[in-house]
């Protein structure tokens, strides 16, 4: 009991705080508490809605973003993520479907801060790569159906990445501390991955190390190869 509690008062302080924040959605804004659904939902024309709520999904309690948009993926938040990004989040996915329009960068990609890695997505996507997940700050991500998600929490040791595919070649770029960017794709046709050798594609010298330290090399250029 106490816990529920808990929960409906911590919406209603996000009811508040997407009103406080985010004026213009006006009336839009609805709590609701009536039965066991506990939900913050902004209004969209013909009885749909964005909506936030907190979802368990295998044994963790996450917060939830899902839009009417079919063919979208569902936002996934840890459970202490902060009020002031989880309202901004809700706020970026409503506002984007009242416009008729893609979602904005970061948030497009499940991220609350702009990075190398919302830099890459946003230059691949407008190259026509198709972005399948950003890890960076927010590692939470959904796979599976869309009316049955799962959650993969992506290992913090494997660095900020972008994980992308063009035709058949799945791409993976990253960044970690130790070596800088890393290229890795993967071929289905030879069942294999290849880490490309950034310093002879970027026509600098090859490097003893695998990698290129992340000041030498602008994300453009990263996105250009």
């Amino acid at each position: 009991m106490v816990a529920a509690v808990g929960t409906h008062l911590h919406f209603q302080r996000l009811e508040r705080l997407l009103h406080e924040r985010h004026l213009e959605l006006g009336d839009r804004v609805h709590l609701n508490s009536t039965g066991s659904q506990l939900y913050l939902m902004v209004k969209l024309p013909g009885d749909r809605g964005v909506v936030l709520s907190q979802s368990r999904l295998g044994h963790a309690l996450v917060w939830l973003i899902v839009d009417p948009v079919l063919g979208s993926e569902p936002s996934i938040w840890p459970l202490d993520t902060s009020s002031e990004v989880l309202v901004d989040a809700i706020h970026a996915h409503a506002t984007a479907r009242l416009a008729g329009a893609p979602v904005a960068s970061p948030w497009r990609w499940h991220e609350s801060e702009r990075s190398d890695m919302t830099e890459l997505a946003d230059l691949l996507s407008e190259r026509g790569v198709h972005v399948q997940r950003v890890a960076a700050g927010n590692r939470y991500f959904a796979y599976g159906p869309r009316y049955e998600p799962k959650l993969h929490i992506a290992d913090g040791r494997e660095g900020a990445y972008v994980e992308a595919r063009l035709s058949d070649i799945f791409v993976r770029v990253s960044i970690k501390a130790s070596v800088g960017w890393l290229v890795d794709m993967y071929d289905p046709e030879r069942e294999a991955w290849t880490r490309v050798d950034l310093g002879g594609s970027l026509g600098r010298r090859r490097l003893p190390t695998p990698g290129m330290p992340r000041a030498d090399v602008p994300v453009s250029r990263i996105a250009d190869l």
